[in-house]
């Protein structure tokens, strides 16, 4: 214990930066779990019925992969021109969405009451894959706290041993 007193200066100053250190670094590498790639579609079709937009695509994937699907319209002749799709509902979002025939109803006159004037328009499917879980960061945090708890708890005993020795 008197060579653990010895060297307490050196185990505060030093351990505990280091095990700071390592918290954050295991903390940032939790967050890049997933490489975020981009999925490519095929055959993205739609059609109009009255105030609905109906859009067809298909995507291989794997089917145990959660991917998020956003969907943009836009026009060829103008390339400032973007519309997302807020009042759309089906295989849009986050999900498993794996195969051909996903359908998106779009009720775009909610989004756009005054609708859309001219041709040229198309739809941009993004699709990318999810960030996965990931619980390193909670080990990471347990740990520090384990080895903070016994550094601190080593500490305090060993300055009960000292101040009882010198009390005799």
């Amino acid at each position: 214990m008197n060579a653990f007193l010895k060297y307490k200066h050196v185990i505060i100053v030093g351990l505990l930066p280091f095990l700071c250190i390592m918290l954050l670094k295991t903390a940032v590498l939790a967050g890049r779990d997933s490489d975020g790639r981009e999925i490519s579609t095929t055959s993205v079709k739609w059609v109009v019925k009255n105030d609905l937009i109906i859009i067809k695509y298909n995507l291989k994937t794997d089917p145990n992969m959660k991917i998020k699907v956003d969907i943009l319209m836009k026009n060829e002749r103008d390339t400032s021109f973007t519309a997302e799709l807020v009042t759309a509902e089906g295989a849009i979002g986050e999900g498993y969405y794996n195969g051909n025939s996903h359908e998106v109803r779009w009720l775009y006159r909610r989004d756009y009451p005054n609708g859309f004037v001219g041709e040229g328009y198309f739809f941009e499917v993004r699709v990318q894959e999810t960030e996965k879980e990931n619980h390193w960061i909670y080990y990471a945090l347990g740990a520090a706290a384990i080895a903070g708890s016994v550094v601190a708890l080593i500490i305090t005993n060993g300055q009960e041993a000292s101040a009882s020795s010198t009390a005799r």
